[in-house]
């Protein structure tokens, strides 16, 4: 994390010493379940973000159980603190478009600016972290700051194919950047971007749409607006995520290659550590959770984490409820009520197991193994 950030480091749990980041699952039963059995505990810990508890109940068929458990996560919890201006460029052209198939209805630059929003913030409303989005194809459109928390970010993708030439058909830098020099004009604290695209700019301001796309143009304007944004603003990190698009030399013949559109990246950015290559639009998400201004270690919300149940053979989903920071490393969830399936006198193992993947890359899980002995 770079020293212009004010971090709040919480070593998440300590080993050896009794102390545990997760202490316990409940198993809060109908009314057939017998008390006494009622409870299970889970405990996981640095070394052991895998953990498993198994227990017995009996009970006539569908009884129903629901699951409150906690899962961990290992190493250091960074923190931002104090004043931030975090905002996000995204790439809307009509190649990115297909790139992240948008027109499939999928939009994985959404996904990823959700990443950041709810790790930066944890999930909490930040008066002090201001939020706002630059969007961009031939021309470049603005929102206003806001709360980062609250920030909308839902325009963020277009519909692949649809977009006029006038608008979308094409990448400009050069707009994309001069309009996020006027957003970051005078902001104190830290001024963080994120910008995603999958290509290297395409054309200029001045750019005659009827002439093609303009590659050397294009990558010389979008340089000098650069240089004046890193110039001009204090206090500034500049991420930067390329979505490889492996068509887009079917698009023109000229355009850049995959590695020199990195150099070209790397080049403007400053720093090859701040440019992260996706090979596939999912991993989109991935890659701009590494980047050091996001708070490593954690769970955003419950779409980070999936439950699936499991009698039998057959696997099935539980929706998860509920999802709470509960201290450092530890996060409480709650399963939806389900009915345990079983054969009458026989033991039925309903195998419940919750997988969460943290902002760091980190995959734990919390496994509940219930033997359900049907009585009916």
């Amino acid at each position: 994390m770079k020293k212009v950030f004010t971090l709040v480091l919480v070593i998440g749990f300590v080993l050896g010493l009794g102390m545990f980041g997760c202490k316990s699952a409940k198993l809060q039963g109908s009314r057939y379940v017998n008390p006494g059995l009622n409870r299970v505990r889970v405990t996981c810990s640095q070394s052991q973000l895998s953990t498993t508890k198994v227990k017995e109940v009996k009970g006539v068929n569908n009884t129903k159980i629901a699951i409150e458990g906690q899962i961990c996560l290992s190493g250091e919890i960074t923190t931002v603190s104090g004043d931030a201006n975090v905002l996000f460029i995204i790439d809307k052209s009509n190649s990115m478009q297909y790139a992240d198939k948008s027109f499939l209805g999928q939009c994985s630059r959404k996904d990823a600016v959700k990443k950041v929003i709810n790790a930066t913030t944890g999930g909490k409303a930040n008066n002090n972290i201001k939020g706002a989005i630059v969007t961009f194809g031939r021309q470049a459109k603005a929102t206003n700051w806001t709360s980062l928390s609250s920030l909308s970010y839902s325009n963020v993708c277009g519909e692949g194919g649809s977009g006029s030439w006038s608008d979308d058909g094409g990448t400009n830098y050069e707009a994309a950047f001069e309009k996020a020099a006027e957003l970051l004009k005078g902001k104190s604290g830290m001024n963080i971007i994120y910008f995603i695209t999958d290509g290297a700019p395409s054309l200029t301001n001045s750019s005659n749409l009827n002439s093609g796309n303009d590659w050397s143009g294009g990558q010389s304007a979008g340089r000098t607006a650069m240089n004046k944004l890193r110039n001009s603003v204090s206090d500034l990190t500049v991420n930067a995520v390329y979505l490889v698009d492996p068509k887009l030399s079917t698009y023109d013949e000229g355009a850049p290659s995959e590695s020199d559109t990195y150099d070209y990246l790397v080049s403007i950015v400053g720093n090859a550590n701040n440019v992260k290559k996706a090979d596939h639009a999912s991993d989109l998400v991935e890659k701009i959770s590494t980047f050091d201004t996001v708070p490593e270690g954690t769970f955003a919300s419950t779409s980070d984490l999936s439950a699936l149940v499991t009698v039998s053979g057959e696997t099935s989903n539980v929706k998860i409820e509920e999802l709470t920071h509960t201290s450092e490393g530890v996060y409480t969830y709650k399963l939806k009520e389900v009915a345990l399936h079983g054969v009458s006198g026989e033991v039925t193992e309903n195998i419940f197991k919750v997988t969460g993947k943290g902002s760091n890359g980190e995959t734990s899980t919390s496994t509940v193994i219930i033997k359900f002995t049907r009585t009916n």
